[in-house]
């Protein structure tokens, strides 16, 4: 059976057999949430996603995005931004780094995409350090991370939601 067939065939189930509740997020912070504005009626809304990652996969707004909303993702990892473009074509996705401040910061690239991040102390010690190449589109391994420019927060928020 094709691959694009058994996807099908799960997304159906998913949508129709109501087997306790799918998380797509890596804890089931999705399902908290939801659980959250369904007691205080929140039903449809806007999502803003920092560090994305992925459409579906570790994702905290797949499941509302299955569920009509709509949103912004953002995430620094060149080519994140064609994945969520295919998958989620409602939302708006954004590569590049937002911050605490405004600058040039590092970037910390990992072989498991999900632990990337601009955080030395978030880093993950255990793992060898990776520098993402996006000219082969691989994880090159180095002692320093690729650096790129990183928009504050608050300017972030107020040039892209401000305007929804």
């Amino acid at each position: 059976m094709p691959s694009k067939m058994i996807s099908k065939l799960k997304s159906l189930i998913r949508d129709f057999v109501p087997i306790g509740r799918l998380s797509y997020a890596q804890e089931g912070e999705d399902l908290v949430l939801a659980r959250i504005l369904g007691e205080l009626g929140i039903t449809t809304g806007f999502f803003v996603d920092i560090g994305a990652h992925h459409p579906a996969r570790f994702s905290n707004t797949y499941y509302f995005y299955r569920r009509g909303w709509r949103g912004i993702n953002v995430d620094a990892l060149p080519g994140t931004k064609r994945l969520f473009q295919r998958m989620r074509s409602r939302d708006i996705t954004i590569e590049c780094g937002v911050g605490s401040q405004e600058g040039v910061l590092k970037y910390f690239a990992f072989n498991e995409p999900a632990l990337n991040t601009f955080s030395e102390q978030e880093r993950p010690p255990a793992l060898p350090h990776h520098q993402y190449d996006p000219d082969t589109g691989s994880d090159a391994e180095t002692n320093s991370g690729r650096t790129f420019a990183a928009r504050h927060q608050d300017r972030f928020y107020d040039d892209r939601c401000g305007r929804l």
